[in-house]
């Protein structure tokens, strides 16, 4: 009886060690990434309005300190604070534009801007 107590006692203390190893080890949002993905979900917006970084609202304001339209329809998006750019190209298929984005450096941004 007393051994399967303390056996019991030991995996219980195993988990709990195993479960504070773990949540240091899932990667937890940094403000860089928190901040790529408010220059992601602003640039829908920018994307359709062509607008400067003065006409965004507050809270697209703190995430991109320039926006720049290039002659070939590109949009670049700059964080001066954490250093990020975000880059969409426009890709004409059949008609309908698509556009690819780039972030730099590539682990704060979704795999689909990497």
């Amino acid at each position: 009886m007393m051994k399967k107590i303390l056996i019991a006692l030991i995996t219980l203390i195993t988990l709990i060690i195993l479960l504070f190893i773990f949540q240091e080890i899932i990667d937890q949002p940094s403000p860089q990434r928190l901040a790529a993905m408010g220059m992601q979900s602003c640039s829908y917006y920018i994307q359709e309005n062509h607008i400067t970084n003065k006409d965004l609202d507050g809270s697209c304001q703190a995430m991109i300190s320039d926006i720049r339209y290039e002659k070939d329809g590109e949009i670049a998006l700059y964080n001066q604070k954490y250093q990020l750019y975000l880059t969409y190209t426009p890709k004409n298929t059949n008609g309908k534009i698509e556009w690819l984005c780039r972030g730099e450096p590539k682990k704060y941004f979704p795999k689909q801007c990497r």
